[in-house]
């Protein structure tokens, strides 16, 4: 007689069997198709798209800031202006609370930086870029603000032509 392994017990049974006579399990019974490759590609995807919508929340909220200088004659202050996506702030500083003008070769983010120091011994940058000397912008402030322009070079060989009288 011939047999057949039960696969729920593994008890041998004789192929004729409709049921395992130790367990009981029905051979008619089609054996539940188990999808695991899908549920992991679903998985995958789905977690996919919540990192997704988490990096755009983080750069639409907190990485897109606009950054916006004025410096108005009339009110004798200069402007900042800050702006998110979902917000706005604004600050204020009046040229007299401005000690002395710095026109810096190369600064901490950039290679040039014009920055307003006040009498409290805070540096404001008011301009900065790494392509174009700033002195004569920064000069043009000074005059302006009528304070002092202070030349400073923190890169030694760079920008050797480069002076306050640009």
């Amino acid at each position: 007689m011939e047999t057949k392994t039960c696969p729920n017990c593994g008890e041998e049974v004789p192929t004729t069997a409709s049921r395992c006579k130790h367990c009981f399990h029905d051979f008619s019974e089609k054996p539940a198709v188990k999808n695991k490759g899908l549920l992991m590609v679903v998985g995958l995807l789905a977690a996919m798209m919540c990192l997704g919508a988490a990096v755009m929340y983080y750069v639409l909220n907190y990485q897109s800031v606009k950054e916006n200088v004025v410096i108005d004659e009339d009110t004798k202050s200069v402007v900042w202006t800050r702006t998110w996506a979902d917000k706005m702030e604004t600050d204020r500083l009046s040229f007299d609370d401005v000690v002395k003008i710095e026109v810096v070769l190369g600064g901490k983010d950039s290679t040039w930086e014009v920055a307003l120091i006040t009498r409290n011994g805070e540096r404001r940058i008011i301009n900065e870029s790494n392509d174009v000397s700033l002195a004569s912008y920064a000069k043009h402030i000074s005059n302006l603000m009528d304070k002092p322009l202070e030349e400073i070079r923190k890169i030694k060989g760079f920008g050797e032509k480069y002076s306050l009288d640009d």
